[in-house]
């Protein structure tokens, strides 16, 4: 196995973040960002339910912040409908706990 770092925008991931804070629902114990792979795609997403979407009547419009070099192509058809494959949680992290503080914290002092 081999490490890989993913760079985001984080003024980005801050929407993503809140949604998941009660009184939402979440898939889970506790509110959390995961890191999704989905074909050549790597994006953050929340476990937030429902999920926060890009348009509300459309169940498959997820808000998903991509990886820097990781998202769609640019110009590439409907970024929302047009990915390869089933998505796969490759890690997930609290935001209101961890050893170094609330994550939720580090994220809203982002510029």
């Amino acid at each position: 196995m081999s490490d890989t770092e993913y760079w985001f925008f984080l003024p980005d991931v801050l929407p993503v973040a809140l949604h998941a804070l009660p009184p939402a629902s979440v898939d889970g114990a506790e509110p959390a960002l995961r890191l999704v792979a989905q074909g050549r795609l790597r994006y953050l997403d929340s476990n937030a339910v429902p999920p926060l979407r890009v348009n509300a009547f459309d169940a498959d419009s997820v808000v998903r912040v991509y990886a820097i070099g990781y998202g769609p192509a640019p110009g590439a058809g409907d970024p929302v409908h047009d990915r390869d494959g089933q998505p796969m949680v490759l890690a997930s992290t609290a935001l209101l706990g961890g050893g170094d503080g609330p994550l939720l914290r580090h994220l809203s002092a982002a510029p």
